[in-house]
């Protein structure tokens, strides 16, 4: 049988190959260590230095989203404690991570914004029941951020095919119960 291609002349894989291929992706991180953010993605400045990181860990760097040669793509899973708390995938890590972590805008940051929401509603004992663009983001962003850089810890894994990627990114975060992945869509 013929295997069939999207319109970009992407090969549609079998879902049996995109199981396989997710429990490879999980079973490689299980086995990695928690890279610790303060010190490798960012220095002890306080500077983002992910691309000088990642440079050195990755060698031969693609991206499915972008030929651009310095950055990559796939998935990479965010620790507290060791334990996992989200799950995230991009065409193009490096840049990813510096949103998370220095991204000054809730569309840049999402995972931050989940965060401060869920610090509104304890702070206030209140849901957020505005816009998004009203939401009082600055208020929470730099505690958060600042948090995540001191206290958290990430593993990675790239992936080339976009398929693979976005089958990978529910597989592992149902697999490791991360907290504050949804795939709600709006």
């Amino acid at each position: 049988m013929m295997q069939k291609k999207n319109y970009i002349s992407e090969l549609i894989p079998d879902t049996s190959q995109l199981v396989d291929n997710a429990n490879v992706i999980l079973n490689s991180l299980e086995d990695m260590k928690p890279i610790n953010i303060e010190g490798s993605l960012v220095s002890n400045n306080g500077k983002y230095v992910g691309r000088e990181y990642f440079a050195k860990q990755v060698k031969n760097s693609y991206s499915y989203k972008s030929k651009n040669e310095n950055d990559f793509s796939g998935i990479y899973v965010f620790y507290v404690n060791l334990v996992p708390v989200y799950v995230g995938i991009s065409g193009t890590i490096i840049r990813r991570m510096k949103y998370h972590l220095f991204g000054m805008k809730d569309n840049e940051s999402s995972l931050v914004y989940l965060i401060a929401n869920e610090n509104y509603q304890n702070k206030y004992s209140i849901q957020h029941s505005g816009k998004r663009k009203d939401f009082p983001f600055d208020e929470f962003r730099t505690k958060i951020q600042a948090e995540m850089i001191k206290n958290w810890s990430f593993k990675y894994y790239q992936i080339e095919n976009g398929y693979k990627l976005a089958f990978s990114e529910i597989y592992v975060s149902c697999a490791l119960k991360t907290k504050w992945n949804t795939f709600k869509t709006h």
